[in-house]
């Protein structure tokens, strides 16, 4: 895949070498049996989540619940931060928010603003593995 492999324990219990050998040839059979490996496996391409925190007068909070769908985002909660802001806390795929200022100064009229920070790694869905190798 051309991806880093990270999280990896391998431990190589035992080498055979012929008479003919030569270093590069010894390496391109480890890179073999590491790939071999690997696929038997069943390594999992993961990618980042971003938590973010939305804050929208109360009357655009269904605007961004309806966007935060399209993103496949995780709602998490709805907080009251003043009488006429809340905060829409919610979890989404990084891949899946670029772009995410311009969409939602759109969607609020530009009286949104929201921040975002890493959350985790989780494994990338299957039907969006397709679109990541296009």
């Amino acid at each position: 895949m051309g991806y880093p492999v990270v999280d990896v324990r391998v431990e190589i219990l035992e080498v055979g070498i012929g008479t003919e050998y030569t270093p590069l040839g010894t390496r391109e059979a480890v890179r073999r049996a590491m790939e071999t490996a690997l696929q038997r496996g069943e390594p999992k391409l993961l990618e980042p989540y971003v938590e973010v925190d939305v804050y929208v007068p109360a009357e655009f909070v269904g605007n961004v619940i309806n966007d935060l769908g399209v993103r496949g985002g995780e709602l998490l909660a709805i907080e009251n931060v003043t009488d006429v802001v809340q905060n829409v806390k919610f979890k989404a795929p990084l891949r899946k928010m670029f772009g995410y200022a311009n969409v939602l100064r759109s969607i609020t009229e530009g009286r949104g603003s929201f921040q975002m920070r890493l959350s985790h790694f989780a494994p990338v869905e299957e039907k969006d593995l397709a679109l990541l190798y296009v």
